[in-house]
């Protein structure tokens, strides 16, 4: 789906277990050359390759991919299409260990059917700041926006051209009606307040549904605060009321209080929540 000119966005549905599927959505920038914001989980490249051939591109075009994250719906076939077209690898710093070392991803994220979803590490040729900019080609720059919360090293990046300014925003902003998965929950609030007032922004583009204006995007961003700032109150009130329980049972009674018993089966909930108990 094209948003503006030179950018498009590419549904990648992919199946976390037999019965569970979701979808993440990876955006590719077309100019003289194309690049890649995020690349879906392994096997990805089939789907961007399909959909490069049908705009008269080739996937060998692609110069550099920027990674939002590490989680394995973002960088799942990052190496896949680095071979393929011998491009550039770039994210944020924070990333480093996950990006470069799969394995232990997995040990300090375990998810269902992880190595389904992201087989191979990948080695990062430029790590990024809040200060980092890309000349891709004439009247055509990406500038880095760290954005921890969501993960650790979560970078945004903001594509300027002579048509539109673009906001690439990965998973900062909690999905609404979804659950908000973080690993610092301030850190995560004082990202959304970043990205909801960015100057000349037209189009915010997230990993989890359509390009939203910049107008849309700010109620959709305090809508993310209030929920996180819910978890924490809850959260702290657990602590204190609870204080001589295990974790797991300052867990359900935090499930209880929220009313998503249903969703106590996801460790990265678990853990959103046991961040804000530790603080």
């Amino acid at each position: 789906m094209k948003i503006c000119n030179q950018v498009h966005q590419i549904k990648i549905d992919f199946n976390i277990t037999e019965s569970l599927k979701r979808y993440v959505y990876v955006y590719l920038i077309t100019g003289k050359s194309c690049y890649l914001i995020d690349s879906g989980v392994s096997g990805s490249e089939d789907v961007i390759k399909e959909y490069m051939a049908e705009l008269g591109r080739d996937i060998e075009e692609i110069r550099t991919i920027f990674l939002t994250h590490s989680h394995p719906d973002h960088m799942g076939s990052a190496a896949a299409i680095q071979e393929l077209s011998g491009c550039q690898i770039v994210a944020g710093r924070g990333e480093r260990k996950w990006l470069e070392d799969i394995d232990r991803q997995f040990r300090e994220r375990p998810i269902p059917g992880f190595y389904n979803l992201l087989n191979r590490s990948v080695t990062i040729d430029s790590f990024v700041s809040s200060d980092s900019v890309f000349s891709l080609e004439e009247g055509m720059t990406i500038k880095a926006l760290e954005t921890p919360g969501h993960s650790a090293g979560s970078v945004s990046y903001i594509l300027q051209s002579s048509n539109s300014v673009v906001a690439f925003i990965g998973d900062v902003i909690p999905a609404p009606g979804d659950i908000p998965i973080f690993t610092e929950p301030q850190r995560s609030i004082d990202s959304i307040e970043t990205l909801m007032y960015l100057p000349k922004v037209q189009w915010y583009c997230p990993a989890w549904d359509r390009a939203y204006t910049n107008k849309e995007i700010v109620q959709i961003a305090k809508n993310g605060i209030v929920l996180i700032e819910r978890i924490i109150k809850i959260a702290e009130r657990v602590g204190r009321e609870h204080f001589n329980s295990s974790a797991e049972e300052q867990l359900g009674f935090v499930y209880q209080s929220l009313g998503v018993e249903k969703d106590s089966l996801n460790p990265l909930f678990a853990k959103s929540i046991l961040s804000c108990l530790r603080t």
